[in-house]
């Protein structure tokens, strides 16, 4: 399991989760991803454009791993980047997080830099089973490091119920 780095912000008292559950959750945030649940918020100017978000099994349930397939179109090159995630669990912000997008990638066949066209990422991912149900909203957005530029965007709006998996 990763750990958060020191970046991160959360309200432990509103989400009490283990030390290493918010990353996870993180993880997630791209994993839960369906056509109900997700949206592409990239503006057309940006420099990427979301065509797949898939997982594996669908839909997700608490403490179950499960796969994510993500397929990018990058218009331009991308060096080295920045992923920054801002999740509300019930409208309270309990994880703002920096991640370094060519750490994250290291371990995967698209390492940085990656060059302009398509790209794909498959990694697996779990929901924690100590999250409790509720409703969960948030961005997750990658910036290209050398003029901070958005290259992509995924909103996010799901429930996890108190003794299930994921819903709309």
């Amino acid at each position: 399991d990763r750990h958060l780095g020191s970046s991160a912000q959360i309200n432990s008292r509103l989400f009490p989760l283990p030390p290493s559950a918010p990353m996870r959750v993180l993880s997630c945030v791209a994993c839960v991803a369906t056509a109900e649940i997700w949206s592409d918020c990239t503006a057309p100017e940006d420099i990427a454009t979301i065509t797949k978000v898939a997982i594996t099994p669908d839909p997700p349930t608490r403490g179950t791993p499960l796969t994510v397939e993500l397929d990018l179109n990058l218009k331009e090159p991308l060096e080295s980047g920045s992923i920054k995630v801002d999740i509300k669990y019930d409208g309270i912000v309990p994880l703002k997080e920096t991640l370094d997008l060519c750490k994250e990638l290291a371990q995967t066949k698209n390492p940085c830099p990656l060059a302009a066209g398509p790209v794909s990422f498959s990694f697996d991912a779990k929901i924690p089973k100590a999250i409790p149900g509720g409703k969960v909203k948030g961005t997750a957005k990658v910036v290209r490091v050398a003029d901070s530029k958005e290259a992509a965007c995924v909103a996010l709006d799901f429930s996890l119920k108190a003794d299930e998996g994921v819903v709309v």
